[in-house]
């Protein structure tokens, strides 16, 4: 479960992970890829809040983003998600109930936090692997660079098709010549 909000949602951006973590699984493509494509970046002027952990301030790294692009910051709750997790890992399946932070809840522990996003995207973490395959050949099928599985079965029927009349035209041509 998420922990508690530290803003309103009036004063996030509509494309703020948080707000939409726990149902973005549902949405219809078209939507899903218009928020993978505009999920909500803090500028190098946003001015992350303190936490106080182990009785040090800590806050979170914006290099962070850049180091792994996959995470997603979330004003709403100060905390990272994995982008690709949360939109595809549901759909994974395997071991999904047990990867709690990044999935089901913003990881919000900034004393830790390089190492648990070393661990998740290098670790046996087979959600995140299968994820990060699964939203890149999303965004291939949804941007047309590739073509979906029906079409292309469909353009092979069509091609068999093509090749069976040829053969067939070039039979009755060479019964009627024998004829």
């Amino acid at each position: 479960m998420a922990r508690a909000p530290v803003c309103r949602k009036e004063d996030c951006s509509p494309y703020d992970i948080g707000l939409v973590f726990d149902k973005i699984a549902s949405y219809s493509p078209q939507d899903k890829l218009k928020f993978i494509e505009n999920v909500w970046k803090p500028g190098e002027l946003f001015d992350f809040p303190v936490s106080i952990e182990n009785g040090k301030s800590r806050k979170f790294v914006l290099n962070w983003l850049k180091k792994y692009p996959w995470l997603a910051y979330s004003k709403y709750y100060n905390g990272v998600f994995c982008l690709a997790c949360v939109c595809f890992g549901v759909q994974c399946g395997r071991n999904a109930n047990k990867l709690d932070k990044l999935l089901k809840s913003p990881l919000t522990n900034w004393t830790s936090a390089a190492s648990r996003f070393t661990k998740h995207a290098q670790g046996n973490c087979e959600i995140h692997k299968f994820s990060m395959i699964a939203i890149e050949e999303f965004k291939k099928m949804m941007r047309t660079e590739a073509v979906p599985i029906n079409l292309q079965l469909h353009n092979i029927v069509q091609q068999q098709i093509a090749r069976n009349r040829e053969i067939l035209r070039f039979l009755f041509k060479r019964i009627i010549f024998c004829g």
